[in-house]
């Protein structure tokens, strides 16, 4: 089952938090103004080229499937936890 896209709204509310605009955002990563705001929202448009995704994840911290989905990635979760878990058998 493939994840709904959260794009839009997850750059949205990282925006809010940090209280930056679309116009600082776009300076910051050095993408257009314009750009930014057609992937700002809930209808936002999602980026097409990786180094996007980059710049975004390093400017606001947060993994790559966090930005995408709006929450961490479930199999990165479990796995950390199955690192850290000794199983015994017999």
């Amino acid at each position: 089952m493939m994840k709904e896209n959260r794009f839009g709204e997850t750059l949205e509310k990282l925006m809010a938090e940090r209280n930056i605009s679309a116009k600082e955002l776009s300076q910051k990563i050095d993408i257009p103004y314009k750009t930014i705001l057609e992937y700002v929202g809930k209808d936002g448009r999602v980026p097409s080229k990786v180094e996007v995704f980059k710049k975004l994840s390093t400017y606001f911290e947060i993994p790559l499937h966090d930005l995408m989905f709006g929450e961490p990635d479930p199999e990165t979760f479990v796995g950390q936890i199955l690192k850290k878990t000794v199983i015994h058998t017999g």
